[in-house]
């Protein structure tokens, strides 16, 4: 009574302890929620709390400060403010990974606690149980210990509810968290949308400016109305502006009729080559089908032959085991007559009997030695069919692992092929590209020498209007010191000196004595013409040679798709011989199989055999003794 008196004092003082462990971590939860739910400070911080403030709160200081600041009209932001944003982004992220570090070790602590508190839980409520059975019915022990087990499962049940209640809390985190993400969010919205009004602010600076450009622009256009009436200079230089688009042209006539030469010779070519690696693929695939339907009939042969040869060989071993049975039922009978006899030696007649014993020993020697030769003829012959399967096999395997070597030659082809289809592909794309940008500067180089012959054209025809207006100028003397910026034509086209358009040179010259500045933008404008013709011949030439690396892309592309797909049928080809490989593999297997089995029954036969020999010579020696 006394040591159950002592067993009932250490589970209630078990009992005492676990109800201060779990009031204990339920007040510790408390407090690591409560610091956790916490949105601000408490009233009475710690001096480092009261001089730092939180990570968060001085984020959003420096944010809303930097807001304030980038929506003055000052304008941007400067980078020292950006670089220290990013500091202040660093920071707060380094913070919450730290605290969210320090989570989840207070996590695993209180993981680690509940684990200890359900394993005394358990040991509290089995020994409680233990010694509510051992004690006697109606004692005090038996009262304690039933009381004690109620402790027990009422902790158990505590402790169920404060599972509950911890997951409760932190969903209400969880809850909490996202509430404080949409609020964040909110704010990058306003911030966003304090950006795009600054945005909107300078983009109306920029149509105010844009407005004050074209206002410019069009007092330009009004100095170029006013500067084209003077281009009355432009008559000596309209004939060789003629002669030039004439000549450009003809050029240009001729580009196309060179490129199309080109693109068909280089289509020929590409659909020669195109021709030539079909060829050489079809030769392969040819190749390849004769090469598998070789192997399909070589393997039916094999198949063929290794059945036949497997159904002889069982054929074999079942009349081997027919004549080794008869061979063992005759030993049986013999054995069981020289039983009889032995008995009938032992029982006193000794005399003739004794002689036929010594025959019948000698018959069975000479009996003995003929299976044994026999068995040795077959045990050879079934050693060189076994010798023969092998190599057959070996060979098979060889073959697979060649076949296996092909294949993967094959996939790696197609493989490379399906690479360079790919970067063919990339390079077309940016040749596409290219030739886009091209021809948007030929039309743009289209547009200017169409703009400068309908500026021609108009000069021509006030030439013709002033040469009709004033048919007496023509009549005046040419002077010399009137003509200082005469120059020397970039057509060589100048020295017209004894031709009449001198005369309209000249009239021109008298007409523009005071207007020198006019001359310099004749000037200007004619080395821009000139410009721009060599820039349209730069662009034609480069339009020649983008169309015909064009052609060759599209051809090698086609070549390579056609590659492709002959890979692809390859592959698959590939895929069927190895099914078929491992079709006959089987089939080998399950003949190998099948010879094993047998040869294994000419085992056994050949133990059975042994045993009956063994058998015959221990009555052979006891009958001679």
């Amino acid at each position: 009574m006394s040591a159950q008196g002592g067993g009932g004092g250490g589970k209630s003082r078990w009992g005492s302890l676990l109800s201060q462990a779990v009031a204990g971590v339920e007040a510790r939860l408390d407090t690591i929620l409560a610091e956790e739910d916490q949105p601000k400070p408490t009233p009475s911080p710690t001096p480092s709390q009261q001089s730092k403030p939180s990570a968060s709160t001085t984020v959003e200081i420096r944010l809303h400060e930097d807001s304030i600041g980038a929506q003055s009209p000052a304008g941007a932001v400067t980078e020292l403010q950006e670089d220290r944003i990013k500091q202040l982004e660093q920071a707060l992220e380094d913070l919450a990974v730290q605290q969210q570090e320090e989570t989840h070790n207070y996590v695993e602590q209180i993981d680690a606690l509940q684990a200890k508190l359900q394993y005394l839980a358990r040991e509290a409520t089995g020994s409680a149980r233990k010694a509510a059975q051992e004690a006697p019915a109606g004692s005090m022990e038996k009262k304690l210990a039933e009381k004690d087990q109620q402790i027990a499962g009422l902790m158990e049940e505590g402790k169920n509810l404060a599972s509950t209640e911890q997951k409760l809390r932190t969903i209400i985190k969880s809850l909490r968290s996202k509430i404080g993400d949409n609020e964040k969010e909110i704010n990058n919205v306003k911030t966003s949308k304090g950006k795009a009004e600054q945005e909107l602010e300078a983009m109306r600076r920029k149509a105010r400016r844009a407005d004050d450009l074209e206002k410019y622009q069009e007092e330009l256009h009004k100095r170029i109305g006013q500067s084209q009436k003077e281009i009355d200079a432009l008559k000596s230089e309209g004939s060789n502006k003629d002669k030039t688009i004439a000549d450009l042209k003809a050029q240009l006539q001729k580009s196309a009729e060179d490129k199309e030469a080109l693109s068909k010779k280089v289509n020929e070519e590409a659909l020669a080559k195109e021709r030539n690696k079909v060829r050489d693929l079809e030769e392969q695939v040819s190749d390849l089908k004769v090469e598998k339907d070789l192997m399909v009939d070589r393997s039916k042969a094999r198949e063929n032959e290794l059945q036949e040869k497997a159904e002889r060989a069982a054929e074999r071993a079942r009349v081997v085991e027919v004549e080794l049975k008869a061979e063992i039922q005759v030993m049986e009978s013999k054995m069981e007559s020289m039983r009889v006899m032995a008995e009938e030696v032992s029982s006193g007649a000794m005399g003739d009997s004794q002689a036929k014993l010594l025959r019948q020993v000698e018959t069975l020697q000479t009996q003995y030695a003929i299976a044994t030769e026999n068995w040795q003829g077959i045990e050879s012959t079934l050693l060189a069919r076994i010798s023969n399967l092998e190599k057959e096999r070996d060979e098979a395997q060889h073959r697979e692992s060649e076949m296996r070597k092909k294949a993967r030659e094959a996939a790696l082809r197609a493989k490379r092929h399906e690479e360079e289809l790919e970067d063919t592909k990339t390079q077309l794309s940016t040749m596409q590209e290219t030739v886009k940008s091209y021809e948007s500067q030929i039309e743009a180089l289209k547009t200017k020498a169409e703009e400068a012959e309908v500026s021609l054209a108009s000069v021509k025809t006030e030439l013709e209007q002033q040469k009709t207006a004033c048919p007496t100028i023509e009549a005046l003397p040419a002077a010399p010191s009137i003509h200082p910026f005469e120059r020397q034509d970039t057509f060589d086209s100048a020295e017209l000196s004894s031709s009449p358009k001198q005369i309209v040179q000249d009239m021109v010259s008298v007409s523009t004595v005071a207007a020198g500045p006019s001359v310099q933008l004749v000037e200007k404008l004619s080395a821009a013409i000139r410009r721009l013709e060599t820039e349209k011949v730069a662009a034609k030439e480069e339009q020649t040679r983008i169309s015909s690396q064009r052609d060759e892309a599209r051809a090698e592309i086609v070549a390579l798709m056609r590659e492709t797909e002959n890979g692809k049928k390859a592959a698959e080809e590939v895929t069927r011989l190895r099914a078929e490989v491992a079709e006959v593999n089987e089939r080998y297997e399950t003949t190998l199989e099948l010879l094993g089995e047998k040869s294994e029954a000419v085992e056994e036969l050949k133990a059975d055999v042994e045993d009956v020999k063994a058998m015959y010579r221990d009555l052979v020696e006891r009958t001679i003794k």
